[in-house]
């Protein structure tokens, strides 16, 4: 038995991207018994002028209820804050609803679900014929990220 692909997609974000959801939906013909979704992206680790300038936004964005002193030691100290990399969670949805969402601090990330088991936070069970999901929410980016999303099922015959 091999694994047959039901969606595949390649493609950059921008940093503008970054706070966004991305929805690919796709039909099943059949109930499946073995989904694999597999995410490949970016996450390298923001360069020192790249995390300066977002942590100082997200410092901006982010304090508005704290005194001026408070937000400018905040400022003062954004070093502290390094060791940025960009961050998504893998959403999955089919015709009975939401079956799950994951974030993995990995560049490669897989998800697994069947009758008997499903990767962390996914709910095992049959993926019934009909509409699937996979929601990218895109949390974070450190610069340009390509990604390849790569979504599989198991040839039964």
């Amino acid at each position: 038995m091999g694994k047959i692909t039901l969606f595949e997609t390649k493609g950059v974000w921008s940093q503008t991207c970054s706070q966004s959801h991305t929805q690919y939906t796709f039909f099943a013909e059949e109930d499946l018994y073995c989904l694999y979704i597999q995410l490949t992206y970016d996450r390298t680790e923001a360069s020192e002028e790249n995390a300066e300038a977002l942590v100082l936004g997200c410092i901006d964005q982010f304090t508005t209820n704290y005194s001026r002193e408070t937000a400018a030691a905040l400022k003062q100290n954004y070093k502290q804050f390094g060791g940025l990399k960009s961050l998504v969670t893998i959403s999955l949805d089919d015709n009975n609803g939401f079956r799950g969402a994951s974030h993995r601090g990995r560049e490669k990330v897989l998800v697994k679900v069947t009758p008997e088991a499903a990767s962390e936070g996914y709910t095992k069970g049959v993926i019934p014929k009909g509409t699937i999901s996979v929601t990218l929410s895109v949390h974070s980016l450190t610069g340009d990220c390509p990604y390849h999303l790569l979504v599989e099922t198991e040839d039964t015959n």
